[in-house]
């Protein structure tokens, strides 16, 4: 067996893309995301090439260079493209997660310095956004209301009424069914969360009277005795548009 420091230094994209490749395996990433990041990592090993005059194509990128001067000088490089935020940020996150993950598999992965504690001073600031003003309730209200009268937009605007009025996020909404809601007792059960203690809670939120005397909200709901109070269309995602059902 031979000794880690008689190895050579392993191979920064290397190691990037057996973490990509382990995270999708055990479902930590997308297949999607897993090959966002694999381009991520092959822009990086670009620009490592070019501060340090490898050649892409026969070089190996050793783990030994990576440094604050590193990820300063790739920061300098994207400055000159004049790269987007997310294009700044991003693959250098990618390669700051690689480093640490490697570091803690020093047999696999030979001579990874020692990771930074502090990561805020390897990657860009992120923009900040200043303060803005939220819209008030009569402004929402007036935007509903603005919607177009067709039936296209009925599902639409209902939907929006139960957001502004309940609170929920779009996906919690299209979660509830109509066994969920008790008119009688005028609540709302919800079964979808974000985290997992909200999925657990399943808790019941009152619907407003207001709610229910709005406009073609009662006849949305005892339409149907069963299913999913707003439909999705096929293959869209929790925000996109709504189907509508005939009330």
């Amino acid at each position: 067996k031979v000794r880690v420091e008689h190895k050579p230094p392993a191979n920064v994209l290397a190691g990037i893309r057996a973490m990509i490749e382990i995270r999708e395996a055990k479902g930590k990433y997308s297949p999607k995301t897993a090959s966002t990041y694999t381009s991520y990592a092959a822009r990086v090993g670009s620009h490592i090439c070019a501060i340090h005059d490898l050649n892409e194509e026969q070089d190996a990128i050793p783990v030994t260079i990576l440094s604050r001067e590193l990820f300063d000088e790739l920061q300098i490089i994207d400055n000159k493209l004049n790269s987007s935020a997310v294009m700044r940020y991003a693959p250098l996150r990618l390669l700051l997660e690689a480093w640490k993950w490697m570091a803690d598999d020093p047999e696999r992965w030979p001579h990874v310095p020692q990771p930074p504690r502090v990561q805020a001073d390897y990657l860009p600031r992120t923009p900040k956004y200043g303060r803005t003003v939220a819209p008030t309730v009569a402004h929402m209200d007036a935007c509903l209301r603005a919607l177009p009268k067709g039936a296209d937009a009925q599902a639409a605007r209902i939907f929006g009424i139960f957001l502004r009025y309940t609170g929920l996020r779009a996906s919690q909404m299209l979660a509830v069914r109509l066994e969920d809601i008790d008119l009688d007792a005028k609540t709302l059960t919800v079964v979808n969360g974000k985290t997992l203690q909200e999925k657990m809670d399943q808790r019941r939120i009152p619907l407003a009277d207001n709610l229910l005397a709005e406009p073609g909200v009662m006849g949305w709901l005892t339409v149907r005795t069963r299913g999913p109070v707003f439909r999705k269309r096929p293959h869209a995602n929790a925000n996109d548009g709504l189907t509508r059902q005939k009330v």
